[in-house]
């Protein structure tokens, strides 16, 4: 039988890295290795794809081989857990090999241990699509308080990305506790959506861009026009009466006015949401400024806001 050669792994290393850990390799015999909860290593929703596993032992009878696994030494059994390379060694003893080689890390860290296995299966393996990738990096920053550059680079997609998915998540649970789902609103709609203060209003308007089916430039006019009513909810509400009936009838509910207009508007609204922010906040501490860098940075952008006011107040 041909022995594999069990080869050192950039991608895997540099997750390591990410993680602060340092390895050895060892070559562990499969007898050593817990077996159930290395199958259960929070790696991927489905524990093994029998498919991958015959792919790879087609792939070591033609003689190929194959990147070193990850393993944790668990204490008390003494055995191993597999962090990465569950699928690889199931092949390996179905080729009849009794051991495989493996990096072998020291943590008894659970953070590590839940995500590890997952961004190594990002970067190799049975590989996870975008989606997982993205709910798994939303997760490691609402659960281990990861950043989100730090969870992007884990686990592989844009912080761009993962800014706005985790913004949609946050307004989806939002929309969770009032009860209502945007399940078939675009999500560039729903994070304008969530800019809606009131919560009453919100769940009304949130029903009707469901139920009316509203795309995306449909449910900013929407808004728009609930942001231009800030005077009572009753107006707001009055307004997405308005909208649904528009609807309804099968007429076009745009955003009135010209860009020019529109802008001006925005504006304002802006003044008056920085008008309500600090209508009762006198100090910087009393609106939670939490540090002295964020201290100064704010008297930065008041400094340039302020010139900026003056600037537009001046123009003829």
């Amino acid at each position: 039988m041909r022995k594999i050669e069990w080869k050192k792994h950039e991608p895997t290393e540099k997750s390591l890295r990410e993680f602060g850990l340092t390895w050895d390799i060892e070559e562990i015999p499969f007898n050593q290795i817990d077996e159930d909860l290395s199958a259960n290593n929070h790696a991927r929703r489905i524990r093994i794809d029998d498919s991958t596993v015959a792919d790879y032992l087609t792939a070591m009878e033609q003689g190929d081989d194959f990147p070193l696994g990850v393993a944790v030494k668990q204490p008390g059994s003494g055995k191993y857990l597999v962090l990465g390379g569950n699928h690889t060694r199931l092949a390996a003893q179905q080729f009849g090999l009794k051991s495989m080689g493996f990096y072998v890390v020291n943590t008894k860290d659970p953070v590590v241990l839940d995500l590890l296995p997952k961004t190594l299966n990002r970067r190799h393996g049975l590989r996870k699509s975008r989606e997982e990738a993205i709910t798994d990096a939303i997760n490691a920053v609402a659960v281990h308080k990861l950043t989100v550059n730090q969870a992007a680079e884990r686990f592989g997609v844009h912080p761009h990305t993962l800014h706005v998915n985790n913004r949609v998540t946050l307004a989806v649970r939002r929309f969770k506790k009032l009860g209502v789902k945007a399940e078939s609103v675009p999500r560039t709609a729903i994070l304008r959506l969530n800019t809606i203060p009131i919560d009453s209003v919100l769940e009304k308007a949130v029903v009707t861009a469901e139920k009316q089916r509203m795309n995306g430039t449909e449910v900013a006019a929407l808004v728009d026009a609930i942001h231009e009513h800030r005077s009572s909810e009753k107006d707001q509400l009055a307004v997405i009466a308005d909208f649904n009936a528009k609807l309804v009838e099968g007429k076009p509910v745009l955003s009135k006015g010209t860009e020019s207009e529109k802008l001006w508007a925005r504006y304002t609204r802006l003044l008056v949401t920085l008008e309500v922010l600090t209508r009762n906040k006198k100090t910087l501490s009393q609106l939670g400024c939490p540090t002295e860098s964020a201290r100064t940075k704010i008297a930065l952008l008041q400094r340039s806001i302020s010139n900026k006011l003056n600037a537009l107040s001046s123009e003829a």
